[in-house]
């Protein structure tokens, strides 16, 4: 870094008190001719006015009238030869640096006092003396006072700084004084501020309990029912008997959704309690092949019990007609138990009437589940009767009439086999057997299994379980001619027929009958209770 030295910059040197300019130090003198020897275009540091058409010197142009200096503290002049400083015991010194500030005042102690220093508080860095202001030319006033604010506002920076330095253990010490105070005084406000938190978070707590409580019991006496998923009329009918007072004496009435997938419950019973419900169909009011029972349960409040949820358990699913219904309705709740509780106080029990009989109550009754109307179910159960006579009622009594036909030629094929055994001695002869047996039970006997054959093909693909019906009256009927034939050739193999042999043939016919009589007795005995399903 290169600057120009005049005549008017300041230099200081160890060993001296202040700065002073460079025309007053001995060493430079000779560095700075006299002005009279200096051209004019070219005085340096005397009060002149540069000429206006004057044009500026290039960068790389020799500046005569000054001297060049270098941030390493060597002093170039311009033409003249570099001054040679001589080694001394000051130029030691001045490598040293400049000397420091004289210590800052301190007040007097007294002997065996000890004086308490912050431990943030340190001593200002050592400095040179402040620089004198600096000389402006009259001819600019207004650099001249700006630079004077300038210097002014850098003096009072530092005095501010100086200031904050002392007065800084004062407060210190003020603070350390008052440490013990302080302590005490924030464990007092912390504990007041708990015991304020405490306080309120149990306000709070209590305040949002006693609202829950009371929002749930404005919900259970204000709260309208609501019933959804039936027709308009049924709606109507439930909600309407919610309405009712209660007269220690439950109405209520039970009504199907339109997809007759979930039942609704309405009752004038104004607490709370467990609803169980069980439905049977009745005999011959519902469209359906087969008998259904049903079983669900629900809770009951605000006058409504809904039962979505329904186990089957007899039958293949909800079919439409009339169900006889048995409703098991037990009371409770928390409005029940608390009344309940209150009621055990001698004093204040004697006070409380009970809402609601608690006692578990039965009640029965018919119900349609259909989404038609009474009029239009009744036509349509008629129909269906009608229809269901034809395809399954008829082929019922038929397989009924045709089982009994067969029990009956199977007695007949026993006492006629037992007669005959009465009447002959040898064992050929029972070709008598045969023959009254072909004219009097074979013919009727044939016609009946090769019709009943015949049915179960015709029904095999129509109905599955009717044609399998079908078979087994055949099957029934081939086992009967089966033991005809079975029954003579045992006996042929008797070439005399004594009593015992006689006896001991007729107690076999008499086994074999037995058994299969049975046996048909158990297929009549299906029949009737199939038949029965649709009276």
């Amino acid at each position: 870094m290169l600057m120009e030295l005049t005549k008017e910059n300041l230099i200081w040197k160890e060993g001296e008190k202040d700065w002073m300019p460079v025309s007053e130090w001995s060493e430079f003198i000779s560095l700075f001719p006299a002005a009279s020897d200096i051209p004019h275009d070219f005085k340096v540091g005397l009060d002149f006015t540069a000429p206006e058409d004057l044009n500026p010197l290039e960068r790389d142009e020799t500046n005569e009238a000054g001297l060049i200096f270098e941030a390493d503290d060597e002093f170039i002049p311009a033409k003249e030869p570099p001054v040679e400083l001589t080694e001394s015991k000051e130029c030691e010194k001045f490598e040293e640096g400049p000397p420091s500030l004289p210590p800052l005042p301190v007040d007097e102690v007294e002997e065996g006092e000890e004086v308490e220093f912050s431990e943030a508080f340190h001593s200002p860095p050592d400095l040179p003396p402040d620089l004198p202001p600096i000389p402006v030319e009259s001819n600019d006033d207004d650099a001249t006072e700006e630079v004077v604010e300038g210097i002014e506002a850098q003096r009072e920076v530092e005095a501010q700084k100086y200031e904050a330095y002392d007065s800084q253990p004062e407060v210190h010490d003020e603070v350390k004084e008052d440490d013990e105070f302080d302590e005490s005084e924030s464990d007092h406000d912390s504990h007041f501020e708990l015991s304020h938190v405490k306080f309120y978070v149990s306000s709070a707590v209590g305040l949002i309990a006693f609202l829950v409580f009371a929002g749930y019991l404005w919900n259970m006496f204000n709260t309208d029912p609501v019933a959804y998923g039936l027709a308009k009329s049924d709606r109507e009918a439930i909600i309407h008997v919610t309405q009712q007072k209660y007269q220690n004496k439950i109405i209520h009435k039970i009504r199907p959704t339109r997809d007759l997938s979930s039942l609704w419950l309405g009752a004038n019973y104004p607490g709370e309690g467990w609803s169980i419900l069980r439905l049977k169909t009745i005999e011959g009011r519902y469209l359906g092949e087969a008998p259904v029972e049903l079983l669900s349960q629900g809770s009951y409040e605000n006058g409504l019990s809904y039962f979505n949820e329904i186990e089957i358990l007899e039958g293949q699913g909800i079919v439409a007609g009339e169900y006889k219904y048995t409703l098991e309705f037990i009371p409770g709740g928390l409005l029940l138990r608390w009344n309940m509780l209150l009621r055990k106080i001698p004093l204040i029990g004697s006070l409380i009437s009970s809402p609601a009989d608690p006692k578990k109550q039965i009640l029965e009754g018919k119900i349609l589940l259909s989404p038609l109307s009474h009029k239009a179910f009744e036509k349509k159960l008629k129909g269906y009767l009608q229809t269901l006579d034809k395809t399954l009622i008829q082929p019922l009594k038929e397989r009924k009439q045709r089982y009994e036909t067969f029990l009956g030629l199977l007695d007949q094929m026993g006492e006629l086999y037992t007669n005959t055994l009465n009447r002959i001695s040898k064992g050929n002869t029972i070709y008598l057997f045969e023959n009254e047996y072909n004219k009097q039970i074979g013919p009727m006997m044939r016609d009946l299994i090769i019709d009943s054959h015949n049915r179960h093909l015709s029904y095999l693909n129509l109905n599955p379980k009717l044609s399998q019906g079908y078979q087994e009256l055949s099957e029934f009927g081939k086992e009967i001619g089966e033991l005809a034939s079975y029954m003579v050739t045992q006996t042929k193999k008797y070439n005399r027929l004594d009593r015992k042999s006689s006896q001991k043939l007729s107690k076999i016919m008499d086994a074999r009958v037995k058994v299969i009589f049975e046996k048909g007795m158990v297929h009549v005995k299906d029949l009737n209770q199939s038949l029965e399903k649709y009276k």
